[in-house]
């Protein structure tokens, strides 16, 4: 989230900084670097939606997957759930969200179009606005890449969950909204 609004916040100054009229792309966009900077800001918006949406999309299948017996553990009165829950259900929406499908494309062409930004010969303060607003792109492909190919591949990444309430309680929401066709 940080990294999201510090690139959208150097994309901003990009454009807004005067003198960028003398910025010359030596890349193959041929665009404008007004043009290049607002395309980085959509896309760090979409980093700042899609990390809420992918956090609770796995909430909702940890739920639902944990309605399943034997698969919460009761220590006294907490309840909780296996690491192995918490990675599997990660792993599914994961590999059958069509949204996670849409953002792995999505951020290719982040990767991209934030290695274009190097590109740009400028001066001044759009200079190193387009810089930082290059590199903090660059940087969000590679932590989404790190932190997807970590959760996926390793166990010691997910860790148990300790229940607030009974996981029944969970589950009788969970079986409203999705029966009722609602997936907030």
């Amino acid at each position: 989230v940080v990294i999201s609004l510090v690139e959208a916040y150097d994309s901003y100054l990009v454009m807004a900084s005067t003198g960028t009229s003398g910025c010359i792309s030596q890349g193959s966009l041929g665009l404008a670097i007004s043009t290049w900077a607002l395309g980085q800001m959509g896309f760090s918006v979409l980093n700042l939606v899609f990390a809420p949406w992918f956090q609770h999309q796995v909430w909702k299948q940890i739920m639902k997957d944990a309605q399943e017996p034997g698969l919460v553990v009761v220590e006294g009165s907490k309840q909780k759930l296996d690491k192995k829950v918490v990675q599997g259900a990660f792993k599914t929406v994961f590999l059958t969200d069509m949204s996670v499908l849409f953002y792995f494309f999505a951020m290719l062409a982040s990767c991209v179009w934030s290695w274009q930004g190097a590109a740009w010969s400028c001066t001044g303060d759009a200079a190193t606005h387009a810089y930082n607003a290059h590199w903090w792109g660059l940087c969000m492909f590679w932590v989404a890449f790190l932190y997807s190919s970590f959760w996926y591949c390793c166990s010691f990444c997910a860790s148990s969950v300790e229940l607030s309430q009974p996981i029944s309680s969970y589950g009788a929401q969970a079986s409203v909204r999705t029966t009722a066709g609602y997936f907030p």
